[in-house]
């Protein structure tokens, strides 16, 4: 587990692991309000300015990498973020190392999906998630 801490009984009967059970998704709520507060609140499809087609914009969606042999060549280390820019005069696009640590593709599809249910703006929070501000103090 990172950056928590959970103390379980070694041995708990039905009615223990379901308060615990009860508590850990108590603070899960909680969290994830401390993130829809600094994120704020998306109100989807078209009534978020950045969506297209009702559609948000930063929910995962297929992904393009680069060959390795190709960032060696570039003098971009393995494993670091990129950012891409458009180049629309010419049609092409071009790659650099990100001048950031954390996106999207860090949080687990499975965790950004609940946050999407949950109405968190994942747009604000990758904005977070790049800045590295703190969401809990």
């Amino acid at each position: 587990m990172t950056n928590a801490a959970v103390i379980l009984k070694p041995r708990m009967h039905a009615l223990e692991v379901i308060h615990a059970i009860n508590s850990l998704q108590w603070l899960v709520h909680e969290l994830t309000g401390r993130l829809m507060e600094s994120c704020g609140r998306c109100d989807g499809g078209d009534k978020c300015a950045e969506s297209t087609n009702g559609t948000c914009p930063y929910l995962p969606a297929a992904t393009n990498s680069l060959r390795p042999e190709v960032l060696r060549e570039a003098g971009i280390p393995s494993g670091v973020k990129l950012r891409a820019q458009v180049n629309e005069g010419t049609n092409t696009v071009t790659a650099a190392q990100a001048d950031y640590r954390y996106d999207l593709t860090d949080v687990p599809d499975r965790l950004l999906t609940s946050l999407a249910i949950a109405r968190v703006c994942v747009g604000s929070l990758e904005k977070r998630l790049m800045a590295e501000d703190a969401v809990y103090e």
